[in-house]
């Protein structure tokens, strides 16, 4: 009977490790599919891209009436915004998350290249065009760092590119360190030993200018050391060996300063002095003068006079930089928002000029979601502005980018009704600059622009 119960323990446990391995080896296999499936939607939307792309040096859109091209831009638009969307809804491992929002955030910046090409077909200003071939030059940068994210993730997962047909998208990994001949270390630079200091032999002569003195304790002057080099007439000094420092000097050349004089003794001690006259002519004895203290009054320390002190010059407060409210160019169209509902776009060019705080105002309503896009004009390439900003009606600030520069897309949720602000300080720079703000929204509020 135990044997019988050892027999069946062993074949549940090898059931039990073959059921494991088969639903590890199906979780690997269903990890696989959703990242190759993934894979695969990535390439369709970059071949979709590039498609794309070709309508930007389509000669043929020219010669199309400005409705007509504004519905083809239109319909390039539509199918980025689609495209988003299908990466967002693909299944897709948690190793190639980060791959997903590389080729969203890319999908955002191709939708605004056409988004400009509608507002450049509806309101024939050129500038638009040109913030769209900006853009067009910044995708490429974009595509290639989401490509070469993807492309590692893949390889770290086993799946072979040319399977999915990522190879032809492929791009060279920079980042891979190339391989360098070894070269053989140098041999180790041995530090210098000190050279022994050679010790004098014999006496050396001393100059003929020089006089020896015999040193004060004795010793001959053939052991006493002179200087290393002596020059030809230079006065020879004792050192501290030559003379003592405790000989005591003699009374009769130093007299102590303390010691008081024959007389001020006499008189300290009572002796009273001889009178110059004979005792005939008695005289009334004039009393001794006051014994001078022996004790040492110290001198009042001087009290060096202080430097008058110079106070720095304040330096001038700068005056606030107040606001200064644009117009702007503002133009509103209505146009849908990233996920294809109606909304409403205001876009402004504001010039703003050198050493100013410039800003622009709008109505919104509480609760509307903005999408919310800022560009610097063509002409201020490398430009940054030192900071630009969205402001509530109640001081709250939506929006803070400081050291602006070139392009910025992003969300924020209005909190109250009222006039919003949005601030560009250029208050530090001497150049002039062009900014353009576009506002996706969806409520008209009340002082709203009128749609075209």
């Amino acid at each position: 009977m135990l044997q019988l119960l050892t027999i069946v323990g062993s074949v549940f446990l090898a059931t039990a490790a073959s059921v494991a391995a088969c639903t590890d080896g199906a979780q690997e296999t269903e990890q696989d599919n959703d990242a190759s499936a993934f894979a695969r939607e990535v390439v369709g939307v970059l071949e979709q891209v590039e498609l794309a792309h070709d309508a930007l040096s389509d000669l043929g859109l020219e010669d199309l009436s400005a409705s007509q091209r504004e519905a083809r831009y239109s319909d390039l638009e539509a199918e980025m915004r689609l495209a988003r969307g299908r990466i967002g809804d693909a299944d897709a491992p948690a190793e190639l998350q980060q791959a997903r929002a590389l080729f969203s955030e890319l999908l955002v910046a191709e939708r605004d290249i056409w988004v400009h090409m509608v507002l450049f077909a509806r309101t024939g200003q050129e500038l638009h065009r040109i913030l769209a071939s900006e853009l067009l030059i910044d995708n490429e940068e974009r595509a290639r760092a989401a490509v070469l994210r993807l492309q590692r993730d893949l390889a770290e997962m086993g799946i072979d590119l040319e399977g999915v047909g990522l190879a032809a998208y492929a791009v060279a990994d920079e980042s891979t360190p190339v391989a360098a001949l070894a070269t053989p270390p140098a041999p180790p630079t041995p530090s210098p030993s000190p050279s022994p200091v050679a010790l004098p032999t014999s006496s050396p002569t001393p100059a003929a200018n020089v006089e020896t003195r015999p040193a004060a304790t004795g010793v001959p002057t053939s052991t006493s050391i002179p200087s290393p080099t002596p020059a030809a007439d230079a006065e020879f000094r004792p050192t501290a060996t030559d003379v003592p420092t405790s000989s005591p000097v003699p009374l009769a050349t130093a007299p102590p300063a303390s010691s008081p004089s024959a007389a001020q003794t006499a008189t300290a001690t009572g002796t009273p002095t001889p009178a110059p006259f004979p005792s005939a002519f008695p005289t009334s004895e004039p009393a001794p003068p006051p014994a001078p203290s022996t004790t040492a009054v110290p001198e009042p320390p001087s009290t060096p006079t202080p430097a008058p002190s110079v106070s720095p010059t304040p330096l001038p407060t700068p005056a606030p930089v107040l606001p200064v409210l644009k117009e702007g160019e503002l133009v509103v169209i209505r146009w849908p928002d990233l996920q294809g509902n109606p909304a409403i776009i205001a876009h402004w060019t504001i010039d703003v000029e050198a050493r100013t705080l410039a800003m622009v105002e709008y109505p919104f309503v509480a609760g509307d979601n903005l999408e919310i896009s800022m560009f610097l004009g063509t002409d201020e390439l490398g430009s940054t502005l030192n900071r630009t900003y969205m402001e509530a009606p109640n001081g709250e600030v939506l929006v803070d980018l400081a050291d602006f520069s070139k392009t910025w897309n992003g969300e924020a949720t209005t909190t109250v009704d009222g006039t919003y602000r949005v601030y560009f300080d250029n208050a530090d720079s001497d150049d002039p600059k062009d900014m353009h703000v576009l506002i996706t929204y969806h409520i008209p509020a009340p002082g709203t622009k009128v749609s075209r």
